[in-house]
């Protein structure tokens, strides 16, 4: 399973962002990649197997402090640097990564390839960022609104644009995504987990939201500011392996207390919904 994760904030974000995708190590993948301005410049940093060879990458470069990154199971195209997220737009004025299957992408492929742009990747994510790049619109958020209205399938979205340094925009449309805010800084991620024992919030379906440190604009399918869903996970969550050989074998031996918990829970309830 794919996971996404985002910063922005005052730590290194090479560090944040390797850090939180191993809280997603556990869904399996098969390459890794990151997304940021390093030395004000917009780039991505790819590689093939575990994130320790992503991190063996990101260490050759400066610090930044804003960028998304991603973790892939390959399902579209063969496990590859190419194939890896995040993907680029045409002109590089945009990063993408995405969780899901866009359905029509063959249709949108061949839009693109009628304005003569070449993809890179056998995937069907890339399109989404070059989709980006020609989209029509007086701000970012109004032309990422409008690529998500051109979208058939499942997606959760986290985009970047090197205009716009100081801000990640997300979208939901079947598959998770969350956000939080945490010592003045916005985190992003596909797992909650990724925000043990911290206030967070859910986008729902349609939605997309403009993401800035300590603040964030939510719409809905209709363009219309809505107020976001809050949730709070606490430290009932863990995600390492806790002395376990392999994470199957943890989430076995958890079962009965999950189906304890799950009882309890809606035992206290009045009726089932």
């Amino acid at each position: 399973m794919c996971g996404i994760v985002g910063y922005i904030g005052e730590q290194n974000a090479s560090k944040v962002l390797t850090e939180k995708l191993k809280f997603l190590e556990y869904r399996g993948y098969d390459s890794a990649g990151v997304a940021g301005f390093f030395n004000g410049e917009l780039k991505i940093k790819k590689s093939v197997g575990n994130i320790s060879c992503l991190e063996k990458k990101l260490m050759t470069e400066d610090s930044f402090f804003y960028g998304i990154a991603h973790t892939r199971w390959a399902t579209h195209g063969k496990v590859s640097i190419e194939n890896a997220h995040p993907h680029i737009s045409f002109d590089e004025s945009w990063a993408i990564v995405h969780n899901g299957i866009i359905e029509n992408a063959d249709f949108l492929r061949t839009e693109l390839s009628k304005k003569n742009i070449c993809l890179k990747s056998q995937t069907d994510s890339e399109i989404i960022a070059h989709m980006l790049a020609l989209e029509e619109g007086k701000t970012n958020i109004e032309k990422f609104y409008g690529v998500c209205k051109k979208l058939k399938g499942s997606w959760a979205l986290a985009v970047i644009n090197k205009f716009d340094s100081n801000k990640i925009y997300i979208a939901r449309k079947t598959s998770p995504l969350y956000f939080a805010f945490e010592n003045n800084s916005a985190l992003i991620a596909s797992d909650p987990t990724c925000f043990a024992r911290h206030e967070y919030y859910s986008l729902k379906d349609y939605e997309i939201a403009e993401i800035e440190v300590n603040k964030t604009t939510v719409y809905d399918k209709n363009f219309n500011e809505v107020t976001p869903q809050k949730l709070f996970l606490n430290d009932v969550y863990k995600v390492d392996k806790a002395g376990y050989d392999f994470f199957m074998l943890k989430e076995i031996d958890e079962t009965k207390k999950v189906l304890k918990n799950l009882t309890k829970y809606y035992a206290s309830k009045d009726a089932f919904y």
